[in-house]
């Protein structure tokens, strides 16, 4: 998890093929890799949450992932 001033929000969209009997393995998957502030949204397939810059790539090789989108969020220092 990134303590820099500066981190992304992401929005992760999950694989429907993955089923949502693995949606929670695929959320659990995703706060190892270092997201955090989770909103996961079960019905849609989606889960927001903050990571670090370092952590960003990582996000999109876990098994399930269709895709991660971040936008910039700074924070004073």
């Amino acid at each position: 998890m990134d303590t820099g001033a500066a981190q992304t929000e992401v929005t992760v969209r999950i694989d429907p093929r993955s089923g949502a009997e693995r949606f929670d393995a695929i959320v659990a998957d995703l706060r190892a890799a270092g997201l955090c502030d989770i909103e996961p949204r079960p019905r849609f397939f989606i889960v927001s949450g903050r990571v670090g810059y370092q952590d960003l790539s990582p996000l999109s090789r876990i098994e399930g992932v269709a895709s991660v989108r971040a936008t910039e969020v700074f924070k004073p220092l």
